[in-house]
């Protein structure tokens, strides 16, 4: 595999995750090393989980209704033999009901991913993933009734 093919599967690999967090948890799995590691701002502090830790929080997000989009860009990385190390930005929006008030949450946020990647037989994959969120906005809106 050329350097170039390479880079244009970690890129594919960045926008699979993307695809996968707010439209399609069943590619989700398949994102990650066996033993990947996701550090998360969770909470108000950044917690490690597993790759099946995130996709049972994220299941549960969505089941509340929630719909998110990032939107990620000035993706970078530098690939050594097997492994790469990289950075990547995004914008995300997300939108969950609130179901006592009939309101809709929306947060926005502006963060960032510093990665680790490992190329496995299954191609490019992330081994470690540390999310930083740099500004957050949170917002109750009335719900659109249309």
């Amino acid at each position: 595999m050329s350097e170039s093919d390479d880079r244009l599967e970690i890129l594919e690999l960045s926008a699979r995750y993307a695809r996968a967090l707010d439209h399609d948890l069943e590619m989700w799995s398949g994102l990650f090393t066996e033993d990947a590691v996701l550090d998360y701002p969770t909470e108000g502090k950044q917690k490690l989980l597993s790759p099946d830790e995130m996709k049972q929080h994220l299941a549960q997000l969505h089941a509340q209704g929630m719909t998110s989009q990032h939107l990620m860009s000035n993706v970078f990385f530098d690939v050594d033999g097997n492994v790469a190390s990289g950075h990547a930005e995004a914008r995300v929006l997300s939108c969950t009901p609130m179901p006592t008030s009939g309101e809709v949450e929306v947060i926005d946020r502006i963060a960032d991913y510093d990665d680790l990647y490992a190329r496995t037989e299954r191609g490019w994959r992330i081994a470690r993933r540390r999310a930083n969120v740099r500004w957050a906005n949170r917002q109750v809106l009335p719900a659109d009734d249309d």
